[in-house]
């Protein structure tokens, strides 16, 4: 079916009136015309309302006189309207849902542009759909409405109005002579007839078209188009079995938007890695810049190619004695004893590509010419194509070494989890998974059917926001952004969301497939990675630190604004006092004041330079810490005469040291406790070293487990697949989603995804191996879940058509492999359709649960029963040839027409027709062997269904 627009198959011109004009002058109108409908206009020609002939009928049914009845006082309103542009499948869709047989259509003024009929649709849908080997029998209305041709025409008019039906049959000797059908009422309103005393044989139009139940619906719909009629009456055995309408035809060829969904999760896995990448470089940018000034080793950016150094944080200055430029001017040779020469960088190069990372313990020449023990962790990055080399050096005189081990844990945790969730069009949820419930607060059962928009909505985003993404997803189009959304509590979050649009063949979308990341901490990332930023470019431009100097024989004291405002006082323009060693000395902290004072006194009696931390309270009460530093100026005789220095408020610093030695003790805390596993192997694959997640989650005792080859933990048939990943895993370095089924101690069986990376010493020989273990049991059941749930009918929990059919084409491939044989029956329903009209769907679907139910009791564990569609199923037989096949479909023709489905009013009877076939060798598709099946069961239904049909290959 090609892509169209109603503007290519709307009626331009139909009949308009306006609202005032009477119902009698109506009827005549669609009388003289033989149209089915008159739109109300107003002056704009905007559709005010709409009279059909269903219309006419109720008018006519209820007696009312139409001398004083207008358009305004029986047409229906308001009218529901669609756009010209809009896709003809999407409208066909819409009007059905409605049970609506016109559609009109406006401009985006909301004028009258044209009008969509049933029939308009059964032109232009496109034929090709009734090629599929489709029988009037299997559209047709069966058992309609007929009336004795001596019944009267109030009769027919009454019937038609409460069954809501279009026509009703007029017999004679029960054989159909003719029909009264909605257009001939419209007709006859006008012409004030006794209805009750007119008999139907006067005023029924004849004769009755009709058509054999066998015949292609391709034949009804071409007889209907020739004649300009729009029902047949179906005749089976020279009998009225039916009736065939323009309306059934159209019904029949809907059913075709529903597609599977899960082709879209590999594109939803691509957006998300995407997603995750960016969220990772937003928090190494966060690192990169925090890390630089508010840790207390000396940061150094290398270039690889010269050895040049290109960035450097105050610490690093600090530690060496360089200014800032002083120490970007040099290279890593005037600094380092290590690598004294270009030899010596290229060496260190090359062993760190090899490695990935160095820690190395060495001495850095300070300013003074002094040496500067430190501890490097070097590491080699790229950026922007140009490679860089990043060392972290910690001094070792003030600190100690980290343990490498606790950092591996802290990179290994991971607690992330998106949400997924299935909706329709309308759009309402299908399906969600237990993420989205964590995400949002919503149970499964409180989700479901309900709208995304309901539930998490939080009116931070405006209309046109949510319009851009419909127009993009309603044109097929995947749609990814940002919101901000609610949860159950009515607390905000920020989330990730990409919808992806499911259409059948590219056509109309029937589905979207959602992804939703909590990416709030992302956000306070990149707020704080902002603020963090607007800090650096300050700091650039100026520290923020105080001036002051004391002569120290006059005792005059000099304070710059800012050591003021380092101190808490006011200036002295504002109320603050002149400055004075004395107080400055009554602004350290009582704790710390005697200590503050013995260093000061000590620095002048030796005349040395002065470097003091402590605190001060200021008057508001605030405690801050204060960096002092100072330098003296002597005089000929070598005497101290004055000290000039600056003080720093380092607050946030040694509030970040406290943090950091906090963050420590928590995270070695938590690598002690964590609740991820962990395991050291050495080079054999024996277990070194496991904490205490590894063991409660696998259940053994340490003694059990240290020494211990891994093999041992393995489930059975795994070993091949460990020794070669383990192989792998030694030459590569590293290991990255590697998957094992280990045995637990109570014998269960856990999935676990293995990351880790091989330990090396200085020299890089092998150490041993550091690895984390995630349980992913759960999550590996999800997946099998999902890939049922894609292969499952999800009324009778039998394989799908497109498993089935998947099934059917393997199954081919087996036998022309291994020369087997294998059985193919197709099953319909007979009848269903009057099961629906007469006790309801609801009483339908159980007829269908119920049924299936018989048909897989009498299945083999290695025979597959299948849903295709409707009424319509199949069963692949293995290991079966023609006579055995037909015999069980015999037993299993039987076994269902005795086991009738318990109704609420009774036993529903049901039978099968079913047809049968067998592969053969010179099938080269499945579509050959789908074909003589069908031929066999409809050969079934031409002969009065109930029966089985074989159909040989050829």
């Amino acid at each position: 079916m090609n892509s169209q627009t109603l503007q290519d198959i709307l009626s331009a011109d139909p009949t308009t009136v306006a609202g005032e004009t009477s119902i009698a002058d109506v009827l005549d109108g669609m009388a003289r015309r033989h149209i089915s409908c008159v739109l109300a206009v107003d002056a704009e020609r905007r559709p005010t309302g709409i009279f059909t002939e269903r219309d006419a009928v109720s008018l006519m049914a209820s007696g009312t006189g139409l001398d004083a009845v207008t358009m305004n006082d029986v047409m229906r309103q308001p009218v529901f309207t669609v756009a010209a542009d809009l896709d003809s499948r999407d409208a066909y869709r819409q009007m059905s849902a409605r049970g609506f047989r016109h559609l009109v259509v406006v401009d985006a003024a909301g004028r009258l542009v044209g009008i969509v009929s049933e029939g308009d649709f059964m032109h232009h849908l496109g034929m090709e759909y009734l090629v599929e080997l489709k029988t009037v029998a299997s559209a047709m209305t069966p058992d309609p409405i007929t009336l004795d041709e001596h019944a009267s025409l109030h009769e027919a008019v009454a019937v038609m109005a409460e069954r809501r039906i279009s026509c009703v049959l007029i017999t004679r000797d029960e054989a159909p002579v003719g029909v009264i059908t909605e257009r001939d009422l419209v007709r006859l309103a006008r012409q004030s007839l006794d209805a009750a005393a007119i008999p139907l044989a006067q005023v029924m139009s004849g004769p009755v078209h009709d058509i054999d139940a066998a015949s292609p619906l391709r034949e009804a719909a071409r007889q209907m188009r020739a004649a300009g009629i729009r029902r047949l009456a179906v005749i089976a055995d020279g009998r009225l079995v039916g009736l065939i309408t323009r309306h059934d035809i159209v019904q029949s060829l809907h059913g075709r938007y529903i597609e599977y969904l899960h082709e879209t999760l590999q594109r939803q896995s691509e957006e998300m890695e995407r997603a995750n990448n960016k969220a990772r470089a937003a928090q190494q940018r966060l690192r990169g810049y925090s890390l630089m000034e508010q840790i207390s080793d000396a940061i150094f950016v290398i270039d690889a190619g010269n050895a040049a150094i290109v960035e450097v944080n105050n610490q690093a200055c600090h530690s060496l004695g360089y200014a800032r430029e002083a120490l970007l001017a040099l290279d890593v040779h005037r600094l380092s004893k290590a690598l004294p020469d270009a030899t010596a960088w290229l060496a260190f190069l090359e062993a760190l590509r090899a490695r990935g990372q160095i820690f190395l313990e060495t001495g850095l020449r300070r300013h003074d010419g002094g040496d500067l023990p430190v501890q490097i962790n070097a590491r080699l990055i790229d950026a922007d194509g140009q490679a860089f080399v990043v060392v972290a050096a910690r001094d070792l005189s003030r600190i100690r070494e980290q343990d490498a081990q606790l950092q591996l844990q802290i990179h290994a945790l991971n607690a992330a989890g998106n949400a997924i969730i299935i909706t329709d069009t309308t759009p309402r949820i299908l399906w969600a998974n237990a993420a989205f419930s964590t995400l949002t607060g919503y149970s499964l059962a409180e989700a479901i059917g309900r709208k995304p928009a309901e539930l998490v909505k939080s009116g931070e985003q405006d209309q046109p926001y949510y319009q851009r993404m419909w127009d993009s997803i309603l044109a097929g189009q995947v749609w990814r952004g940002e919101l901000i959304n609610k949860h159950k509590d009515g607390s905000l979050y920020h989330e990730d969301l990409t919808i992806t649009p499911v259409s059948i063949d590219g056509k109309v979308v029937s589905h979207f497939v959602a992804i939703k990341q909590d990416i709030s901490a992302r956000k306070a990332a990149e707020a704080a990675l902002r603020l963090s930023e607007q800090r650096l470019r300050l700091a650039l431009q100026g520290a923020n630190a105080g001036i002051w100097e004391w002569n120290i024989r006059s005792q005059a004291v000099y304070w710059s604004d800012e050591n003021y405002r380092v101190l808490g006082l006011p200036l002295p323009g504002e109320g603050g006092g002149p400055a004075s060693y004395e107080r400055w000395l009554h602004c350290v902290h009582p704790e710390d004041r005697a200590r503050v004072q013995a260093q000061v006194e000590a620095a002048v009696t030796q005349s040395s330079d002065m470097d003091i931390e402590f605190r001060v309270v200021w008057p508001d009460g605030g405690v801050h810490w204060i960096n002092d530093r100072g330098q003296f100026f002597l005089d000929a005789q070598g005497q101290a005469v004055s000290m000039v220095g600056i003080q720093l408020d380092i607050t946030a610093r040694k509030t970040a040291e406290l943090a950091l030695r906090e963050s420590e003790e928590r995270f070695r805390l938590l690598y002690e406790r964590a609740p991820v596993a962990y395991q050291s192997l050495d080079a054999r694959g024996h277990i070194l070293e496991v904490n205490a997640a590894w063991l409660a989650q696998l259940g053994y005792p340490p003694e059990a487990v240290i020494g211990r080859p891994f093999s041992e933990f393995l489930a059975p048939g795994q070993e091949a697949l460990l020794k070669e990943r383990f192989g792998q895993f030694l030459a590569s370095g590293t290991v990255r989603g590697a998957d094992f089924d280990l045995l637990r101690h109570d014998g269960a069986t856990l999935v676990f995804e293995v990351e880790g990376r091989v330990g090396r010493d200085s020299e890089g020989r092998f150490k041993q191996t550091h690895c984390v273990l995630h349980n992913i049991t759960e999550r590996k059941a999800l997946e099998r879940r999902l890939t049922h749930l894609a292969a499952t009918d999800a009324l009778t929990g039998l394989a799908n058509r497109r498993h089935f059919l998947d099934q059917m084409a393997l199954a081919l491939a087996r036998q022309k492999r291994h020369d087997t044989h294998t059985a193919l029956l197709m099953l319909d329903l007979d009848w269903f359709k009057s099961v629906n009209d007469r006790h309801g769907h609801a009483a339908g679907d159980e007829v269908l649960r119920h049924t299936t139910a018989v048909m897989a009791s009498s299945l083999r564990r290695i025979d597959l029963l299948g849903r295709l569609g409707g009424e319509e199923f199949a069963i692949l037989l293995h290991d079966t040839e023609a006579t055995g096949a037909h015999e069980f479909a015999e037993r299993l023709r039987q076994q269902v027409a005795a086991q009738p489905t318990r109704g609420e009013s009774g036993d529903i009877p049901i039978t099968l027709s079913i047809g049968v076939t067998t592969f053969a060798p010179q099938d080269d598709n499945i579509d050959a062997i789908l074909a003589r099946a069908d031929r066999a069961l409809y050969r079934a239904k031409e002969h009065g269904r109930n029966r089985v049909e074989l159909e040989p290959p050829p």
